[in-house]
């Protein structure tokens, strides 16, 4: 296994993506592991992301022009199709990672031919306010599909994916979400892999204005509430997931109340919660101004 270098498959999906593009393929271009192609999906873009991607004279480069413009989740579903790597990640047209990124993850299966996924921590650089800071607080001694459910472990930036465990499941992206996807995905894939924390942060993912999740946290929700409905009626929730995901929706809910200054409804909700430490501090969210909340908070 020393000498074997497998390729990855690094899947970009962009929709308008210009801004930012040329970090998010400079820190591809530059990684310390070499044997990688870049599935560049492009759907239906009209700013000059195209002509951005086609100046990167690399090989490994290739670009696809979508039929027609699709929701992000057959966007990525439609590039799964295109791969030729053992092993995948996928990387957003604002997004970026460290240089070694790729050489860190890829060497932990290499090492361990029973993983299906391993994961690393990410940064999140709000570019409003140029504040950073570290997606996963804390590793916890729980199940991997608990963590996910708890928003604080593999997201589908941070994943470095084995192709075979993921074509294992019946679906892939579940394309009647627009939002939560990946939490989806992730969730069943722990169900049927063994997943690998590597504690470094290798990825940076950046949170601006134009995060279409921001927009549409009441659409978020109601989609959270639909996987909820549907691994229930599946069986896919063991006790535990279906008290650790209410709990994160519950959460979603409230903190959606308080940006809404929707005092009432979020204090009665506040109020029914269990952990006294976050009442105190979802209480303290709710007399800030929203200037302020924006920047203590990532959601």
């Amino acid at each position: 296994m020393k000498n074997y270098n497998p390729l990855i498959s690094i899947i970009i999906n962009c929709y308008n993506g210009e801004k930012y593009l040329i970090d998010c393929l400079e820190s591809i271009k530059n990684q310390t592991y070499k044997n990688f192609e870049v599935i560049f999906w492009d759907n239906k873009s009209i700013d000059s992301s195209s002509k951005i991607f086609k100046k990167i004279a690399d090989e490994r480069f290739f670009y696809f022009l979508s039929e027609s413009h699709t929701s992000l989740y057959k966007a990525r579903n439609l590039a799964l199709k295109k791969i030729n790597g053992d092993f995948l990640c996928f990387l957003d047209a604002d997004d970026m990672m460290k240089i070694d990124r790729l050489e860190k993850q890829i060497k932990f299966f290499l090492e361990n031919n029973d993983l299906g996924v391993v994961y690393c921590n990410q940064e999140i650089l709000n570019q409003i306010t140029k504040r950073k800071s570290i997606f996963i607080k804390k590793n916890d001694k729980i199940d991997e599909s608990l963590k996910i459910l708890k928003r604080q472990s593999a997201t589908i930036l941070n994943s470095l994916i084995k192709k075979s465990e993921l074509f294992k499941l019946k679906k892939y992206f579940n394309e009647n979400y627009n939002i939560i996807g990946d939490l989806d995905l992730l969730f069943r894939l722990s169900k049927n892999c063994k997943f690998k924390y590597l504690n470094e942060t290798l990825v940076t993912y950046r949170l601006h204005q134009n995060n279409y999740s921001k927009f549409n946290r009441d659409e978020e929700i109601e989609e959270l509430d639909d996987m909820m409905s549907d691994f229930k009626s599946n069986d896919l929730f063991n006790s535990e997931e279906l008290k650790t995901f209410q709990n994160t929706i519950n959460l979603r809910k409230i903190l959606n109340l308080i940006i809404k200054k929707n005092i009432k409804e979020a204090y009665k909700d506040i109020n029914a919660l269990q952990d006294n430490f976050l009442k105190i501090k979802l209480i303290f969210y709710l007399i800030l101004p929203n200037t302020i909340l924006k920047r203590l908070i990532n959601f």
